[in-house]
């Protein structure tokens, strides 16, 4: 893992066509502007899930999706996902 520091307005690069800016940072709250093609998916750590052979898929089961049932992030907080 690559840890790095960066300060608002900042920004870092992923290989030649994905920037990561940092827009603010409001107490423990960090926001990311993220400039990516549409063909790469971005997906928020919460809901995803992990697999070891190096992919990641959407979380959830699709019966809660349809019912309208917020997400949960892993403390169990609600994660403001529809």
């Amino acid at each position: 893992m690559l840890v790095l520091s960066r300060r608002t307005d900042e920004f870092l690069r992923i290989g030649d066509n994905i920037l990561v800016r940092v827009l603010g940072v409001k107490g423990r709250v960090v926001r990311l502007g993220i400039d990516a093609p549409s063909d790469i998916p971005i997906l928020r750590g919460e809901l995803t899930t992990f697999d070891p052979t190096g992919a990641c898929r959407q979380a959830g089961d699709a019966q809660e999706a349809r019912a309208g049932r917020r997400a949960r992030g892993p403390n169990g907080r609600r994660t403001g996902a529809a």
